[in-house]
């Protein structure tokens, strides 16, 4: 080694590329394992049945029982079982948004072909977090939304930081992305929509040509999914309580203190439901939709329903403001760095569905993704250790300001941000790892992009030397 600086950056590159290669052979021997099976979640069962039927609530996009209805079709030609297709499709598709990415994004440069392996390699990375691999190889709409959610972030940010020779390129591609994701899951309609607008808004800003076209967009995205759903999905026809604000500031500050709090609600409630019925709702969260709030809406209307929602959340935030404070920033934290929560719930800290989802995850191998999990875990600490002494590094050298990266960094923190709100205050405290997809890959991302950096400043060293 020609001095200690190259030999320090050398090491770390070094650590990042064999910590990386392990998690994707891990990864890719862990999904190829798991390929044959079919998950136990009532999700799937769910979905499998509405593509049989069509009856659709609120809840479920038309997206993805179209698929299984049509992998099933393929299944009944081809005698392959309908789950290969699907675990192949949001497999290559999760593969082909992460290189659209990171190579969009800029947080790996490749120019001229040049370091295209670079780009496979990190795009391996991103798909093989354990999290992820266990959506890719599972009958779930998380996989492919989450895709969908990553072409949106990726064109963004290219449009708005380099511009675009054909805007109209950038904007139905964004446009399709969020049609997508939100026929895939329905909140992504305002998760993808608030992003996707604000990008809109900001480009149009600054470029006021773009104004019908962006428009444009935004309203055939609004059309064609208001369509779908005035046409396929009917409120409660799966019983469970309509989608709304109420509804869910129910689950988040109610829940689960049914029957705790049952001398403080109001007759209306009291003469519905018994102490059995209080009590059996306190102990699943999923009871809020299927119980309470179904029979609620069924017996006094939405709009009745809705206002008792809405006193029942006040009498909870009066009497339990620091309880549910620290419930939801506990769970804003889990929801902001998905591979720390999900080591430390596995670890039996807090609340959630991660030891459900785990014990799905474990199928056909739970050796292999015990020691896949856990080394995925131990390796985002190293590597995540890593990446902040490089952001030090570059802070102390003025690296970060010649980058002008200021606009990447706020397109993801927005992202992040709104993915965070969204889902922490519409679940009932139980954290659910499957709705941490994109901000999961935005960590992993950061890896690969602080692997870029270690490998251009050895490189740098060896060139003045």
């Amino acid at each position: 080694m020609k001095n200690k600086k190259e030999f320090m950056k050398k090491t770390a590159y070094g650590l990042f590329f064999v910590l990386m290669t392990l998690q994707i052979v891990l990864g890719l021997v862990w999904i190829i394992g798991n390929a044959g099976k079919v998950p136990d979640f009532a999700e799937t069962k769910e979905l499998l049945e509405i593509s049989r039927t069509w009856v659709l609530d609120d809840y479920v996009g038309v997206c993805y029982p179209a698929l299984l209805w049509l992998t099933k079709g393929l299944e009944s030609v081809t005698g392959i079982p309908y789950n290969l297709f699907v675990y192949l499709l949001q497999t290559v598709v999760a593969f082909l948004a992460a290189v659209f990415f990171l190579q969009k994004s800029g947080l790996v440069k490749c120019e001229a072909g040049a370091g295209k392996w670079r780009l496979y390699f990190g795009a391996a990375y991103l798909v093989t977090i354990p999290m992820a691999a266990q959506c890719h190889v599972a009958v779930l709409p998380f996989s492919l939304a989450a895709s969908s959610f990553l072409v949106v972030l990726g064109e963004a940010i290219f449009l708005c930081k380099k511009g675009s020779q054909n805007v109209a390129e950038s904007v139905w591609i964004m446009g399709g992305g969020w049609l997508l994701g939100a026929l895939l899951l329905p909140e992504y309609l305002w998760l993808i929509g608030f992003f996707a607008v604000a990008v809109f808004g900001l480009y149009m800003w600054k470029n006021r040509k773009c104004y019908p076209l962006m428009l444009i967009a935004v309203a055939v995205v609004l059309l064609v999914n208001g369509l779908q759903a005035g046409l396929l999905q009917e409120p409660r026809s799966r019983g469970r309580m309509e989608k709304s604000f109420s509804g869910a500031m129910l689950h988040r500050f109610v829940w689960p203190h049914f029957f705790a709090n049952k001398y403080f609600w109001n007759s209306y409630i009291t003469d519905l439901f018994g102490d059995e019925e209080l009590l059996e709702i306190s102990e699943n969260p999923e009871n809020v939709a299927r119980i309470f709030g179904l029979k609620m809406e069924e017996t006094y209307g939405k709009e009745m329903a809705d206002r008792e929602y809405r006193k029942m959340v006040g009498v909870s935030l009066e009497m339990r403001t620091k309880e549910i404070v620290f419930a939801v920033g506990s769970d804003a934290l889990a929801y902001a760095c998905p591979q720390v929560s999900m080591d430390l719930q596995l670890k039996g800290v807090g609340v959630s569905y991660t030891g459900w989802n785990y014990s799905r995850m474990q199928g056909q191998m739970p050796v292999l993704t015990k020691y896949y999990v856990k080394f995925a875990s131990a390796s985002f600490y190293v590597l995540l250790a890593l990446g902040c002494v490089a952001l030090l590094v570059k802070k102390g050298k003025g690296d970060c300001k010649k980058e002008k990266s200021w606009g990447r960094r706020a397109f993801c923190l927005l992202a992040v941000l709104e993915l965070v709100i969204w889902y922490t205050m519409s679940g009932a405290g139980m954290q659910d790892y499957r709705n941490s997809l994109v901000t999961a890959t935005l960590w992993a991302a950061f890896m690969v992009k602080m692997a870029e950096w270690y490998r251009e400043s050895t490189a740098e060293i060896v060139a003045k030397d």
